[in-house]
């Protein structure tokens, strides 16, 4: 669901994110994350993992 603000200036979408990585050791991660639309600058993600990976990320990316 995503949550729209100043007139669709900004939207904010959150997201969860579950993943199994299969391999001699089985890991399963958690990851919430939320995508930011700013308009006119490239779009922003920033995601978090818990679980057998922790960690953070944060990425920019232009949608086509």
């Amino acid at each position: 669901r995503n949550l729209v603000l100043g007139g669709g200036a900004l939207e904010i979408t959150p997201y969860v994110q579950p993943t199994v990585v299969i391999g001699d050791n089985t890991l399963v991660v958690l990851g919430l994350g939320v995508d930011l639309t700013i308009r006119g600058i490239p779009d922003i993600r920033v995601d978090w993992g818990a679980g057998d990976i922790d960690g953070f990320s944060g990425s920019l990316y232009w949608r086509r």
